[in-house]
């Protein structure tokens, strides 16, 4: 598999010219510390100073940040204004591009799936023609375009080579959310009783709600079970604890997606592996039972699939799929253009149906829909060639994420709004690319063989 990227290089004269940058900056920032008193300059300046510290390390190791972004999802928006893992994502690539021309390697043909997936963003952006809201409709598209660049860094940066490492990332994603979703129940002070009412201030983290929260923990458990079968001592420990969080904040938000999601994914990794882990698939299976039917919050989480009283939502889901079949019957070719159902509603509705087949009907007409399902079925097919090919306990666990993760986002996005949003389909396309980078790699290894 070409890389764009080396990861060691010889300490030339610009690197050298760098080096001392740095000892300026070093410089500057000595003298900013000594300067007291609340001078405002002050401070901005030492902010605009530390700046080309961030721009070392990503200069220096983009890699290493790119690894990083799952993680980042977590940081709520609006403490810096904007998104920051789209920011890191962004700047990242930049300066890997940077690395790359100065290189003078030549840029590898993109694969099927690159191909498809720049068609889908280039029709996306052609439907803007019919946006009744031109800047609803921008941000929608632009959304799109940071998924295709998430999907290229996981495939043209970390591939084959980084494949575990970024499974070891996401997986840690789990951990981060229950630890920030418990220090917001630890910081309100809310009794038992108020935290069965999923009161949606209860579980808003900055960039997500209780359904929201748990889908993204959800994903996380599409690398956390191959690493529990296949991982290392420390790596085993690791799964083991991104699937425990996660089933902790799936029952801390009393989140049916959620449940359903992790549900799925473990029984099916079961089902595949039974044969090699039994008493590991089994012993998961019976954990997983035992904390939602031995726990009160647990029972609370499995009423809600019972309980007719707390089936409303899903009413309500039916009226929004109605009503986006029937905006899609009037725009079947170009669609409404991103974000736009609304505008086109006869009742109130999200810019996302709760489906992603119906998202991308009705906002990409009919061929954008198309071009989207041909990508993931592109995607299931690679997991599914990699995980028949795999060869030893590497190769098994990058192969086993890869189709867990199509596999619980598809089962997810088909009643959430997940896999068009920023935080979960950033996740999710970047898995999605460094396993397809990892598939390709070994293609061209048993073509060699």
């Amino acid at each position: 598999m070409n890389r764009l990227l080396s990861t060691r290089a010889p300490l030339d004269t610009p690197r050298i010219l760098f080096l001392l940058a740095v000892l300026l900056q070093i410089g500057f920032l000595i003298s900013v510390v000594r300067i007291h008193g609340e001078d405002t300059f002050a401070l901005l300046l030492a902010g605009a100073l530390l700046t080309p510290f961030v721009l070392m390390a990503l200069f220096l190791w983009p890699l290493g940040v790119l690894l990083s972004i799952p993680l980042l999802v977590v940081i709520p928006g609006w403490i810096f204004g904007f998104a920051f893992f789209e920011f890191v994502l962004l700047v990242a690539l930049f300066l890997a591009a940077l690395r790359h021309l100065s290189s003078g390697h030549t840029m590898a043909m993109p694969p099927a799936l690159e191909w498809v997936f720049i068609l889908y963003v280039a029709w996306a952006g052609f439907t803007l023609v019919e946006a009744a809201d031109l800047k609803e409709a921008l941000v929608g598209w632009k959304n799109i375009v940071m998924l295709f660049l998430a999907f290229l860094a996981g495939h043209r940066l970390l591939g084959a080579t980084r494949a575990r490492a970024l499974l070891r990332s996401v997986a840690f994603l789990a951990p981060v959310i229950s630890l920030e979703l418990a220090a917001v129940l630890i910081h309100r002070g809310l009794p038992l009783s108020f935290l069965l009412t999923r009161s949606t201030a209860l579980t808003n983290l900055g960039w997500g709600y209780s359904n929201y929260i748990a889908a993204v923990a959800a994903l996380s458990t599409a690398c956390a079970v191959p690493l529990a079968f296949y991982g290392e001592r420390w790596e085993r420990i690791l799964g083991v604890l991104s699937l425990g969080s996660a089933v902790f904040v799936s029952i801390a938000t009393i989140s049916r997606g959620g449940t359903l999601a992790i549900l799925i994914g473990i029984l099916i990794a079961a089902a595949i592996e039974v044969r090699r882990r039994f008493f590991l698939a089994v012993g998961i299976l019976a954990i997983l039972g035992g904390a939602y039917f031995m726990s009160p919050l647990g029972q609370a989480s499995i009423a809600r699939f019972l309980d007719p009283d707390q089936l409303p939502s899903i009413g309500a889901r039916l009226l929004y799929y109605q009503e986006t079949i029937r905006i899609i019957r009037d725009h079947p070719f170009l669609g409404v253009a991103p974000n736009q159902i609304p505008h086109h509603s006869t009742i109130e509705i999200d810019p996302n149906p709760h489906n992603f087949v119906l998202k991308n009907a009705a906002d990409l007409g009919l061929p954008g829909l198309a071009l989207y399902l041909v990508m993931l079925g592109m995607a299931a097919y690679a997991a599914f060639r990699l995980i028949r090919t795999a060869v030893d306990r590497n190769d098994r666990m990058v192969a086993l994420s890869f189709m867990l993760t199509v596999i619980i986002a598809v089962t997810n996005a088909s009643y959430e709004p997940t896999l068009e949003s920023s935080v979960y389909g950033t996740v999710f396309w970047i898995m999605v690319g460094t396993c397809y980078g990892a598939y390709r790699f070994a293609r061209v290894q048993d073509e060699r063989a």
